[in-house]
C-alpha cells in the first residue's frame, strides 16, 4: 500500500505470479490517510462520510485515490465497504506488508478542518499545504504497526520511501519530507520486533545516481531502474530456491511475449504446445496461477 512506486512493486509480485492485493485504497502518499482506512479496517472509527464529495457525476472520498468512485453515495459505501473487506482478508493471510510513503507534506481541508489523501483537482483555495514533523509521522507510524498487528501478529512490515521525488513541491522541500519520512520509519523500526526498512529511494538516488534510468518526465523510475530495485528486494528477502522460481516464470513471462513472424506455423504451433506443458508443469509444481494465460494459450492454439 501507498504510491505510485508500492503499484510498481506490487505489479511486478503478480507477475511473477506472488498472491498479492495491491493499493486497495488507490494510491496514497502520505501516512495519514493510510492510517485513517486501517482504523476504519480495525472498526476502532467509523468511515467519515463528511469526507465524501461529488464531482463530475462520481461520487469520492478524500482519504481514497479517486480511482475508488460510485455513482451514489450507497455505492461509494458499498465499494469502499468491500475494499475494506478484501484488505482484512488478505492481512490476516499475508506474510508481508510493504508500505511505501511517498511525502511528509499533506493538503489541509481548510472548510472541512482535515487532512486529505486526495484532492481530487478541487480548486487550491480549499486547501492549505503542510509539512508533517517527523514526531506526528512517527506517532502515525506507531499507531499504523499496532493497528496491523493486531490483524496478524506474524506479518512482516516492510517500509519503504519512495524514490519519486516531489519537483513540484521544490527539490528542497522535496528532500526534506523524504528526510522527515526516513527518521520517522528509522525510529519506528529500531527495536520493533518483524518491521523493516527496505532503502529503495537510496538505491535509486544514491546507488544508481544517473538519469538514464529515470522515465522522460526525470522523475519516475524507469522499468530498468525497477528490475535493479527488485533484484535488490530479491536479495534482501527471498531464498535462493524462491529465487530460481523467480527465475523460471520470468523465463515463461518473456515466452508468452514472445510475437511470433508466422502465428500459423507448424514451428509456432509446437512452440505454444511446449509453453502450455511448462506452465502446467510449474504451476502444479508450486502452485502458481497462470489460468488466464493457459485459457489465452489454448484459445490461440484453437484460432490457429
Amino acid at each position: 500500500m501507498g504510491s505510485c512506486f508500492s503499484t510498481s512493486i506490487g505489479e511486478k509480485l503478480k507477475q511473477y505470479k506472488y498472491q498479492a492485493l495491491v493499493n486497495p485504497y488507490g494510491i496514497l502518499y502520505h501516512p495519514l490517510p493510510i492510517l485513517n482506512n486501517l482504523k476504519v479496517l480495525s472498526k476502532s472509527e467509523e468511515l467519515q462520510i463528511d469526507k465524501i464529495i461529488e464531482l463530475d457525476g462520481a461520487f469520492v472520498h478524500y482519504d481514497f485515490h479517486s480511482q475508488v468512485k460510485g455513482r451514489s453515495r450507497e455505492k461509494l459505501n458499498s465499494i469502499i465497504r468491500a475494499r475494506h473487506l478484501q484488505l482484512r482478508n488478505e492481512l490476516a493471510k499475508a506474510s508481508f506488508l510493504f508500505l511505501t510513503l511517498g511525502t511528509a507534506y499533506h493538503f489541509y481541508h481548510l472548510p472541512g478542518q482535515f487532512v486529505v489523501g486526495n484532492c481530487h483537482k478541487q480548486t487550491k483555495t480549499l486547501f492549505e499545504r503542510r509539512l508533517s514533523p517527523v514526531s506526528e509521522v512517527v506517532d502515525h507510524l506507531n499507531e499504523m504497526v499496532t493497528l496491523i498487528q493486531s490483524h496478524n501478529e506474524h506479518v512482516h512490515i516492510i517500509f519503504t520511501v519512495s524514490p519519486v521525488r516531489h519537483i513540484r513541491d521544490g527539490i528542497i522541500n522535496s528532500n526534506r519530507s523524504k528526510a522527515h519520512l526516513i527518521s520517522a520509519i528509522h525510529e519506528v523500526i529500531d527495536g520493533t520486533p518483524k518491521v523493516h526498512y527496505f532503502p529503495a529511494y537510496e538505491l535509486l538516488l544514491d546507488d544508481l545516481r544517473d538519469y538514464r534510468y529515470f522515465e522522460k518526465d526525470l522523475i519516475h523510475p524507469n522499468s530498468q531502474a525497477i528490475e535493479y530495485i527488485w533484484d535488490k528486494l530479491e536479495v534482501s528477502y527471498m531464498s535462493t530456491s524462491t529465487i530460481a522460481i523467480n527465475n523460471k516464470v520470468k523465463k515463461l513471462v518473456n515466452s508468452l511475449n514472445h510475437r511470433p513472424f508466422n502465428p500459423q506455423s507448424i514451428a509456432h504451433k509446437d512452440f505454444l504446445r511446449k509453453l502450455i506443458v511448462d506452465i502446467e508443469n510449474l504451476s502444479a509444481l508450486h502452485n502458481l496461477n497462470f489460468d488466464t494465460e493457459l485459457n489465452t494459450l489454448k484459445a490461440s492454439m484453437i484460432n490457429n
